[in-house]
Formats: C-alpha cells, sequence, structure tokens
C-alpha cells in the first residue's frame, strides 16, 4: 500500500518544482507517523479499555482512504491551485 501512496504522491508536482523520490517518502512517512501518534493518544487518553486491535484496524481503515483518495481525482480536484498532475 506505501508504493501504491508512493506512486501517486511522485506524479504530483508542486508549482515551480518537483518532489524528489526521498521527499516522498519523507512526505508520507511523516503523514503516517502523525497518524499513528494520533491513535496512541486516543488509545491512552480515552479509550484505554479498546483492544489495541480495534486501533490497528482503524488505522489501517484510514491507509485505505488516504491511498483511495490519491488514486483518484478528487485530491487533486480539492486542491486544484496548488496541485496539477
Amino acid at each position: 500500500m506505501l508504493s501504491a501512496i508512493y506512486h501517486k504522491v511522485s506524479r504530483i508536482e508542486y508549482e515551480g518544482s518537483e518532489f524528489s523520490s526521498l521527499n516522498n517518502y519523507v512526505i508520507i512517512i511523516n503523514f503516517l507517523l502523525k497518524i499513528f501518534y494520533f491513535f496512541r493518544y486516543l488509545y491512552i487518553r480515552h479509550f484505554s479499555f479498546v483492544n489495541v486491535c480495534t486501533v490497528r484496524f482503524v488505522f489501517f481503515i484510514l491507509l485505505r482512504i488516504i491511498s483511495y483518495i490519491l488514486s483518484t481525482r478528487v485530491c487533486f480536484d480539492i486542491f486544484r491551485n496548488k496541485f496539477f498532475l
């Protein structure tokens, strides 16, 4: 799934500059870490009674949603002024 997200991000060009391949992975990994820390915070603070598997399940559902959004042109329509193919 990470390779699919990388493939879509590598096709995105920001106005006037291109992301390098290393920068693509840095962007993706930073975003995934933010999601992971957010769910870890929710688990520790609010959902300590919930099984860890539930948090992992929600995390992977979010990854699926992100990959779907990146695989369609929806994200490019939303950020039309900043991103282009």
